[in-house]
């Protein structure tokens, strides 16, 4: 039950460039940008590519698994709605896919290391779906 005295967690705001990958959220996939002149697959989505700066991108499903590549443990809350669930752990993951990409955690904070495998989930958040990092050796949620 939630806490009526506790602001909801706020949720993305999806624009016309970014609604794919939030949509793909929705859809249970993870879906980034892979530019059609070079090849180079990129996150956050973007209106060129960030390599070649083609405008030919197209979304492609990725399998959403990845490498831990840095991590901050978060201890005060930005936001009054996170404040009950300090601390908590903010990563950076380099998917297996290739671009990196920020994702909060669900988890044992003190297990976390640079190269540990992770995998991602979608989790409802208001009208949309915001993605999660668990490790690859943790139950998925139910």
């Amino acid at each position: 039950m939630s806490d009526p005295a506790r602001p909801s967690k706020p949720g993305p705001t999806p624009n016309p460039e970014s609604a794919p990958f939030w949509d793909g959220l929705a859809e249970g996939v993870v879906r980034v940008q892979q530019c059609d002149a070079c090849g180079r697959r990129q996150h956050y989505a973007r209106s060129v590519c960030s390599q070649c700066w083609s405008e030919d991108l197209t979304w492609v499903e990725v399998a959403g698994t990845g490498r831990v590549h840095t991590w901050t443990v978060v201890h005060r809350a930005g936001h009054p709605a996170w404040a009950g669930d300090t601390p908590y752990a903010v990563l950076v993951v380099e998917l297996d896919a290739g671009p990196r990409l920020v994702t909060a955690h669900e988890g044992d904070l003190d297990a976390l290391a640079v190269g540990m495998p992770v995998r991602l989930l979608a989790r409802p958040r208001g009208e949309t779906h915001v993605v999660v990092a668990v490790t690859t050796t943790e139950k998925e949620p139910s």
